[in-house]
């Protein structure tokens, strides 16, 4: 079997979009969240939102990639009192590869510095609670080629164990693809052995990710 090397790599995050506003003293504050691969995207996003909301009074943004890149922007509110406080709520919920957008449209009345603190970090808190959290993994990718005879064991054995697969390739014998995290990598490897009666060929490749939702891992 060759071995390759794989980085690992797991972080938390948001599986989709999502949106929620509230009222604070007239003002109303509308916050957006979007999972993002990176600072192009969140700019991208970021973009998008100033662009449809040109009229309002502020459009303040935090976002983190890969736990190493954090940016953040007042807007124009006093300083530390908008973008501070959005990427903290990010940063509480420990999410990277996020963005966060907070809309304010002003309502007359002045909400201080603290009260724009609460308020901002409401915003971002609302959008991030009514997302989906999940997992991401960067885990190693099997391909283990098998006779016909033994393929149905094979891929028995890959469902029971819930593992993400990539479409197999038929040809005078079958290669499946599998990704294992490494809780299950001894278990499945030595199983495959046992029920191709030694004679699966195991090859790992190159990692993929994958996202554990619901119990299960499953491709991103």
């Amino acid at each position: 079997m060759e071995e390759k090397t794989v980085r690992a790599m797991e972080f938390v995050t948001i599986e989709h979009y999502s949106e929620e506003r509230f009222t604070e003293r007239k003002s109303l504050f509308i916050g957006r969240a979007l999972p993002v691969n990176s600072e192009d995207e969140a700019r991208k996003f970021i973009e998008e939102i100033k662009e449809k909301h040109n009229d309002a009074t502020h459009n303040v943004y935090a976002y983190t990639i890969e736990n190493r890149i954090t940016r953040m922007s007042d807007d124009g509110e006093p300083s530390g009192t908008a973008g501070r406080p959005v990427l903290e709520a990010i940063m509480q919920k420990k999410l990277t590869n996020v963005c966060v957008v907070v809309t304010r449209y002003f309502g007359g009345i002045l909400l201080g510095a603290g009260g724009l603190i609460r308020a901002y970090r409401k915003a971002a808190e609302l959008c991030l609670n009514k997302a989906t959290i999940i997992t991401i993994k960067k885990i190693p990718v099997y391909a283990v080629t098998v006779s016909y005879e033994h393929w149905s064991r094979i891929l028995k054995l890959a469902n029971n164990l819930g593992l993400p697969q990539k479409e197999p390739v038929y040809l005078q014998e079958v290669t499946g693809y599998f990704g294992v995290i490494p809780e299950l990598e001894e278990k499945f490897l030595q199983e495959v052995i046992d029920l191709s009666f030694g004679q699966a060929k195991i090859q790992k490749e190159e990692e993929m990710l994958v996202k554990y939702k619901e119990g299960r891992y499953l491709p991103v």
